[in-house]
């Protein structure tokens, strides 16, 4: 397949990703190194209503199509929204049809990313290596495994390997305005105007099984403000609010909320100057990856080595337990001790040791 496309006559490019945010920002490499291999081609990229505003506005994209996957899911499967999930996937089929993309890139895997490509009738629709639930059946062909790294970014960049581009360096443009760096700029001048170092938490994750226990996250702040003065800012969904409510609650000193108060975009622009991130596996791990800043990862049921921030500052804690990575999403035998038994000590020493280098770059 690669040597039958003439890549110098690629107009249009979809790439296909439509969740979760950090499966997003895990492909944005994909996006830096297809504008500067080929840059007659202009990229669009089909994604999901949750994700979407990480996309909107990036100058590397002609279009972000935004497709309500999880919505039409659950309209599908009732009755009394069947005709009308059906009259929107027509339409969507309709404007993926007519534009005429030369390169479909599937780097999601699934069946509903895999009809997204077909939708598109183009010539060359290719599926990444990891692709399942039948989903390349709707390809022109499934890339293979080609480098032997497990890490999702990677099995990402074969699509690019396959295509032969060069790949001068793995970046995550993020491509933020001065508009959304402004907005950060106001906001920690307002809270933060003795310019403490900021230490942001993420307590929520997309599965309870996922999370440090709150009350962890506040004795962790309780014995770091023994030491120095710092600020502490809570990220989150709308969702997740309460959580960071219900840890600031335990709080000797009161951080500032911003869960459900910021876009994703404003949420990257607050990271980048922040001095660390602590967080389990949840698309602000990644986010804060994307733009630079250390981070210590907490993990439990998931595998750090496929879904792990793609960064040399981080320090990953973990409890290696010989169950975990289990991938559970139910019910756990072991009570999810793998995230839950993580001891704050641990923690506090690797924040420690990231605030006290002057680098800002650990490795564990």
């Amino acid at each position: 397949m690669a040597d039958m496309l003439e890549l110098e006559k690629i107009k249009k490019i979809l790439i296909i990703r439509l969740s979760a945010i950090g499966d997003v920002i895990h492909c944005l490499p994909v996006l830096q190194i297809l504008k500067e291999n080929l840059p007659q081609s202009k990229i669009s990229w089909a994604v999901d209503e949750l994700a979407a505003d990480l996309l909107q506005g990036h100058s590397f994209l002609e279009e972000v199509i935004v497709v309500p996957a999880k919505r039409l899911e659950k309209k599908l499967k009732k009755t009394s929204t069947l005709l009308s999930a059906l009259r929107e996937i027509k339409q969507l089929r309709s404007k993926l049809e007519k534009e005429k993309f030369d390169l479909v890139l599937d780097l999601h895997g699934l069946l509903k990313s895999g009809l997204v490509s077909y939708f598109t009738k183009a010539k060359a629709r290719l599926v990444y290596p990891l692709a399942r639930d039948f989903s390349q059946l709707f390809a022109t062909k499934q890339v293979a495994n080609i480098t032997s790294s497990t890490h999702a970014v990677d099995k990402y960049l074969d699509t690019m390997r396959y295509l032969g581009l060069e790949i001068k360096k793995i970046e995550f443009p993020l491509n933020l305005s001065e508009k959304e760096i402004l907005f950060a700029q106001r906001f920690l001048t307002a809270v933060n105007p003795n310019k403490k170092k900021v230490i942001a938490f993420n307590p929520g994750a997309s599965r309870l099984n996922k999370q440090w226990p709150p009350e962890k996250f506040a004795l962790l702040a309780n014995q770091l403000s023994q030491e120095r003065d710092f600020l502490f800012v809570i990220f989150g969904s709308k969702e997740e609010a309460p959580l960071a409510r219900k840890i600031a609650g335990q709080m000797q000193k009161q951080p500032i909320i911003a869960a459900g108060k910021t876009s994703l975009r404003q949420s990257a622009a607050l990271l980048a100057n922040c001095s660390l991130l602590i967080a389990g596996d949840t698309g602000t791990l990644h986010l804060a990856a994307a733009t630079g800043i250390p981070i210590i990862a907490l993990f439990g049921p998931t595998d750090y080595h496929y879904s792990g921030p793609y960064t040399e500052k981080r320090i990953i804690i973990s409890k290696n337990m010989e169950c975990a990575p289990c991938f559970l999403k139910g019910d756990c035998p072991q009570n999810n001790s793998c995230i839950k038994d993580i001891p704050v000590e641990e923690v506090l020493v690797a924040v420690k040791t990231i605030v006290n280098s002057s680098s800002q770059i650990c490795f564990l």
